[in-house]
């Protein structure tokens, strides 16, 4: 196949069809002397994680199969029709290369008239615009036009400080100009409004972090009134640009802003008839036409006005476009001129040009993918999709054998035959681009100098070491692919992010495999600001790039273990991910081999125990062993695992970094932490301490801290800790041993029987997605985590183990390849076989006394899956439930004879008589019951989704004395008119205990209210005085903080006043009162009892499941944390409910809950009970022949009792609220009591009747 062009669309392309194709070959060819095209021309200098992609491509062209011809001009120095009688197939993939104009007066006449490619093109070194050196030092304002990606790099370029830019790959010449520069302001101008623009949040949130540099508002009325109606991204993004940057406008050296609904008309020169130079930029005003101007899809349309922009600095950022190739429409090619595309079938097959809708056909043998197949838009992650769309038809069409081109040797008849005009072939040595930092294995680069003039050709066959792309030391068995992550990298957190501190709802610390999946999942909530942070230049540098890309079945761990559970639920989970999103992989299956009796007996329980956990393994004959793996040697038993495969790890990565960053989460690489401090006094929270590889220190302030550090988590986690808690770590290094023969090379994963006590499994036999084999990891215990040396003296005993289960393996071939660090609790099994082997399972826990602090230490495998697996396992349960409380009351109003009026009603807002009004509550049961008076006062979780959405409801707010403050405070100008319009009464204590004695009142003042807030000085005091009337209603006084906040003194401690009476009654001021009721509508209460069971209202059944399971994990963290003594080690389990339900287990919600059948009444349940009970009494009645009489006469008095006492409940009247009759309801339960007890007395012993169970 004849790839044309070097850039991501080509090199993924290539890569499936090479994988998916047996000895498929592909020759490349480029325009430029280098590969990787808009990656390594286009991608802005401060952005170098977008260029990890390199590592991959590299990897593709290591193969004996892959050739890169570069510097040649198809159409010019080859004919495009040269191709078709020397490959089967070609493809398109050269991208766009064509700037897209405006096509207005001045725009190519005028001086200071940039485009952006060309910009961004000469600043990262692409020869062809070497002489651009655009004059920044003429103007101090430049006019961006168009509001895309590109557009923001060209203002961050223009406004960030030069001594920042110099850490990057930026050209020394670009950095010459740059520091030249006279640009103060920059505008970026575009033809819609805000709710169109196609820019991301992470272009926008690096350009409001730059220091000294301030952003211009944007116009109010062009922003939604209600923000949280949008959906998640776009309300992410409008939030951003409503605060706009960290550097006010008086302070700032620089600015920039946003002008929207402004379309160019032309360009005007300076004053002076005969001047060239760019003067300014005459806008025509623009408006928003539709139904919905804030509609992402709105259309404009140009009015009369116009408006002119002063400068004498431009850039034209309008998009990108392709053009036809010479010599397309001899081969049939239809090119679209309009939309800058090849005409395809959307899958990549090249068409015929259309004469009427059945005529067109495709085009055999021809292919296209990436920009010119789908038009200049997207990101990488896009462009990876939509090439491995491509490649798979092509693989398809070949297994279908659909005709191809005629064939041939490729690039090597081209060259031959001397098809290529004026030009001179070379064989490329390594040349590693002196611009370039030097890698850590060998690479190879392409010096862009003179040596390699226009018109020349390279050819470069690469065969490399597959450097970047190496397996992990984790041992292969233990390692769930939901733990997979490779060579992605952020951009360095340095001074530009961190002269200003940053406040972020979470940071992660280590961005392995655990820490990119936990900040990629907190990323996607709202109301939240992830940070992720790695110590090395990019993501997955330590154990999660060093692995053997292997999903395994999880059958080594034993039962009721994270590492079992969540390796089930991993594996499971990968599959769906691989389908769902193109990732490549391979369902291989894996043998374990045994050699004697002794492995034998092991295998035998692994299979019991596989069979045990659901995961299907069998044993294969001998004979069939050896016909399907004639080289692999077992002399006792096979155990197959057929759900073992491969994956491709650097698609995966791929994939997961950019969803993590699409979230909006920020990664910050090259940056190391040096301090954390728990800020235990005062707010919760933490703070710490970073530097940048260049030594710069920062500060950052989080609410919550995850510790996901990998090697360095023990350590990091000591730092926190007090000494006695403190863990000791272990260092296990594996080396890894490549095999470069031929033969034998088996296809399925061949794994020894593992040995108790052992810290790992063997020398195993894996492979990748190419088919190249390695063997690894052995154990060798390290005091270094960073010794990543390969130890020679292994090679020998490695060997040894290798030829037990591969006796013809060419030992000469078998070379040392690299070494990996696993991080431990201990040095003892890696297999769980029983007591005392020392297996350690994963320590993932909330450390009590510390909030907001999660730890994950020995972390060794699937640590990926054990963040997905919970929330997975909480989303089930709440899926169960909301589903039958829908299904349950859409059963009874079928089944009622009396119509629900408010329900039936048009307007739909009264639901408190519809399923959408049932609450759904949290049950928590702990081991020991809570007796500690502090934690048994009332409390508040705050909640992600707050039950108290409505913007009508009403509140009473009850405070201390006197009463005049408060009411004073709301009625305060700073006070929110908003809120201050809800609170619709005020009392006081006093006021209180006097007017609301009667039982009448309090129910009409219950019902005149929807919320009832208390000051928390005086909540403890209200049970008395409000009664059951509020305390057995979901209307219970939620505390409030309205006190001021205590002043710091010098030496930072929050000092009380001297007169402790006066502080009683003193309010916070407006602003802080309305912020803390506010913060308050939106929690849950909590008002423990002084048992071992609390319930919290959670959410409602008109609620997601989503947003159930995110306030589940909110009240659940809150409860742990705050108000269960001993935090975690004192839970029991964890439930929701229904009103009418049983309490769902979370914790068992995978095995249990999985359907709404599971879902029982409970009527249902108790009825259940009954016939449990009445049947162990029957059993027990007739072993007593002589109580049977005894326990007659007393069924007959019971019964007398009970027909009595049912006549007397008939009589009373269910909504009689006297009080005299309440003491008398009181006193008849007491003889009821007696009666009962008396009866009870003519029994034998303690035996229940079946007349006492039913009553």
């Amino acid at each position: 196949m004849a790839v044309l062009g070097s850039g991501p669309s080509g090199f993924y392309s290539a890569y499936k069809v090479m994988q998916g194709i047996e000895n498929a070959k592909v020759d490349m060819y480029e325009y430029l002397p280098v590969p990787f095209g808009l990656v390594r021309y286009g991608v802005a200098p401060d952005h170098p994680e977008v260029k990890n992609c390199q590592d991959k491509f590299t990897e593709v062209a290591s193969s004996p199969n892959f050739n890169f011809i570069g510097n040649v001009e198809v159409g010019k120095d080859l004919s495009l029709k040269s191709f078709t009688n020397h490959y089967d197939a070609i493809l398109f993939a050269y991208g766009a290369s064509k700037d897209r104009k405006l096509g207005i007066p001045g725009e190519d006449k005028l001086k200071g008239i940039y485009s952006a490619r060309d910009f961004v093109g000469w600043y990262n070194g692409l020869p062809e615009f070497s002489q651009l050196a655009p004059r920044l030092e003429d103007s101090d304002t430049a006019v961006i036009i168009g509001q895309g990606n590109v557009a923001l790099d060209v203002a961050r370029t223009l406004l960030k400080g030069v001594d920042a830019l110099r850490t990057t790959d930026m050209t020394d010449q670009a950095l010459a100009v740059l520091s030249r520069s006279r640009v103060k302001r920059v505008r970026v101008v575009g033809r819609r409004g805000p709710m169109q623009v196609s820019f991301t949040i992470k272009e926008v949130r690096e350009l409001m972090k730059l220091p000294s540099v301030a952003f211009n508002p944007v116009d109010a009325t062009l922003i939604p009134p209600d923000v949280s109606s949008l959906p998640r991204t776009a309300q992410r993004l409008t939030k951003l640009l409503i605060e706009g940057s960290r550097s006010g406008m008086a302070q700032a050296k620089k600015s920039w802003g946003l002008d929207f609904l402004l379309s160019p008309v032309q360009y005007q020169p300076s004053s002076g008839a005969s001047s060239l130079q760019l003067g300014s930029i005459e806008f025509a005003n623009m408006k928003l036409v539709g139904h919905d101007p804030f509609d992402p899809a709105a259309k404009v349309e140009r009015g009369p006005d116009r408006h002119s922009i002063p400068t004498s600095l431009a850039f034209r950022s309008v998009g990108y476009q392709s053009e036809a190739l010479p010599g397309m429409s001899e081969l049939g090619i239809s090119f679209d001129t309009k939309r800058g595309i090849i005409v395809n079938d959307y899958y990549g097959r090249l068409r015929t040009p259309m004469q009427d809708a059945n005529s067109a056909q495709s085009i055999p043998g021809m292919y296209c993918a990436g920009w010119v197949k789908r038009g200049p838009t997207g990101v990488i992650a896009n462009t990876m999709e939509d090439s491995f769309a491509t490649a798979e038809a092509i693989i398809e069409d070949w297994n279908n054998k659909v005709p191809f081109l005629g064939g041939g040797d490729g690039w090597e008849n081209i060259r031959s035959e001397g098809l290529i005009k004026n030009t001179r072939t070379k064989r490329a040595k390594t040349i590693v681009d002196s611009s370039e930092p030097p890698k850590a294995e060998s690479t190879l680069t392409i010096r862009d100098s003179d040596e390699y003039s226009t018109g020349e050709t390279i050819i470069v066959q690469l065969i490399l070491s597959k450097a970047g792309i190496n397996s992990d030391v984790i041992e292969s068995t233990k390692q769930s692919y939901s733990v997979l992550y490779l060579g992605s990298s952020g951009s360095q957190l340095d001074s530009c992010i961190m002269d200003i501190a940053a406040d972020y709802t979470h940071v992660v610390v280590g961005a392995g495999a655990v820490g990119l999946a936990i900040a990629r999942k907190l990323a996607a909530r709202d109301g939240t600001s992830t940070l992720l942070i790695e110590r090395h230049g990019s993501v997955g540098t330590e154990t999660s790039s060093r692995n053997s890309e292997v999903i395994h079945a999880g059958i080594y761990y034993g039962p009721h273990t994270l590492k079992t559970k969540l390796c089930l639920q991993g594996k499971r989970m990968m599959y769906d991910l691989c389908e769902k999103q193109r990732i490549p992989y391979r369902n291989c299956q894996k043998w374990i081999l045994a050699q004697n009796d002794q492995q034998h007996e092991q295998l035998v329980k692994m299979h019991e125990f596989s069979n045990s956990i659901s995961v299907p393994t069998h044993f294969i004959s001998l004979t069939e062993a050896q016909t399907r793996e004639p080289d692999v040697k077992a002399q006792k038993a096979v155990l197959e695992s057929p759900t073992t495969g491969i994956i491709d790890s650097h698609t995966y990565m791929a994939y997961l970094e950019s969803d993590f960053q699409s979230k909006g989460g920020d990664l910050a690489c090259h940056t190391r932490v040096t301090e954390i401090a728990h800020q235990a006094s005062g707010s919760q929270g933490y703070s710490i301490q970073t530097t940048s590889s260049l030594g710069e220190p920062a500060s950052i302030t989080t609410e919550t801290l995850i510790n996901s550090a990998g090697l360095a988590a023990v350590p990091l986690s000591n730092s926190i800790l007090p000494p006695d808690r403190h863990v000791t770590p272990y260092y296990a290094k594996g080396s890894y041993y490549s095999y470069a023969a031929a033969h034998p090379r088996p296809k399925t994963l061949i794994y020894p029987a593992p040995t108790t006590g052992a810290a790992g499994l063997g020398t195993h036999l894996t492979m990748d997605m190419t088919g190249a084999i390695r063997f690894g990891p052995d154990v060798e215990w390290v005091d270094d985590p960073t010794d990543l040396s390969v130890n020679e003296e292994r090679l020998s005993a490695a060997l040894d183990e290798i030829k037990t289960y591969l006796p013809s393996v060419d030992t000469e071939k078998v070379m040392l390849d690299y070494a990996g660090i696993r991080p431990k609790l201990g040095k003892g099994s890696a297999v769980l076989s029983g007591k005392g082997d020392g297996f350690s399972d994963f320590y993932i826990k909330k450390e009590e006394g510390f909030a907001g602090f999660i730890n994950l230490l020995g972390i060794e495998s699937p640590g990926l899956t054990s963040s997905l697996a919970i929330a997975d396992m909480t989303l089930k349960a709440s899926k169960a439930l909301l589903q039958h409380i829908s299904t349950e009351s859409d059963r009874k109003e079928a089944n009622s004879t009396t119509k629900n009026l408010l329900k039936a009603s048009s307007d739909g807002h009264d639901q408190d008589n519809s399923a959408d009004a049932e609450p759904i509550w949290l049950s928590l049961t702990t081991k020991k019951h809570i007796v500690d008076k502090h934690r048994l006062k009332p409390g508040k979780i705050p909640l992600p989704h707050s039950l108290n959405q409505s913007s009508t409801t009403t509140i009473c707010l009850i405070t201390c004395d006197p009463q005049r403050q408060v009411k004073d405070v709301i009625s305060h100008p700073s006070f929110p008119t908003a809120l201050s319009s809800r609170i619709t009464k005020v009392l006081g204590i006093s006021k209180l205990k006097a007017r609301y004695q009667p039982f009448e009142s309090r129910r009409k003042l219950l019902n005149e209210h929807d919320i009832f807030l208390a000051d928390a000085r005086v909540v403890t005091m209200l049970p008395k005085i409000l009664g059951k009337i509020f305390y057995q209603s979901p209307k219970k006084p939620v505390p409030v903080n309205l006190e001021p906040f205590k002043q710091i003194d010098a030496e930072g401690k929050r000092a009380a006043p001297k007169n402790t009476d006066e502080n009683a009654k003193r309010i916070a001021p407006p602003l802080q009162v309305a912020k803390e009721i506010e913060k308050t509508i939106n929690c849950a209460l909590v008002h423990l009892s002084p048992s071992n069971n609390t319930a919290v209202r959670i959410g409602r059944s008109s609620f997601t499941a989503q947003q159930i399971a995110e306030n589940v994990e909110s009240v659940v963290a809150g409860l742990v944390e705050k108000f269960i003594p001993q935090g975690w080690r004192n839970v029991r389990a964890v439930n929701i409910k229904g009103p009418n339900t049983m309490a769902l287990p979370i914790w068992l919600a995978n095995e249990l809950w999985m359907d709404q059948a599971d879902v029982l009444e409970k009527e249902e349940e108790e009825k259940a009970k009954d016939l449990k009970a009445l049947a162990g009494l029957k059993r027990k009645s007739r072993a007593l022949d002589k109580a049977g009489e005894a326990v007659g006469e007393s069924n007959v008095k019971r019964e007398g009792v009970e027909e009595a006492n049912g006549q007397k409940k008939k009589k009373r009247k269910v909504e009689d609220t006297d009080l005299s009759q309440e003491m008398r309801e009181r006193r008849e339960k007491l003889r009821e009591q007696k009666t009962l007890d008396r009866a009870e007395m003519h029994g034998v012993g303690t035996v229940k009747t079946e007349t006492a169970v039913a009553a």
